[in-house]
């Protein structure tokens, strides 16, 4: 029975951990869209967002550049590369 709690409760913790650790798009006003690992973060006194990207490069974006920023999960699916395989 212990076994069982056990590994109920590592899923669990499995599952929050990968919960936390989303990645984020950034669409820029030039159309270009960058990747983040986490959220990221409005600098209110600076106008600009803060972020790591997916190479795990700290970077930093003015806001006025910044059109859009949504979960990558809900990112529209023809932004998504899909090769076409000849048969």
């Amino acid at each position: 029975m212990k076994t069982i709690l056990w590994g109920l409760c590592l899923l669990l913790l499995a599952g929050t951990l990968a919960g936390c650790a989303r990645h984020y798009n950034i669409t820029t006003t030039g159309g270009r869209m960058i990747t983040t690992k986490g959220k990221p973060k409005y600098d209110a006194a600076n106008g600009c967002f803060h972020f790591t990207d997916v190479r795990g490069e700290k970077r930093t974006i003015p806001a006025g550049s910044v059109s859009k920023v949504e979960p990558a999960s809900d990112a529209p699916k023809s932004s998504v590369f899909n090769p076409e395989i000849a048969r």
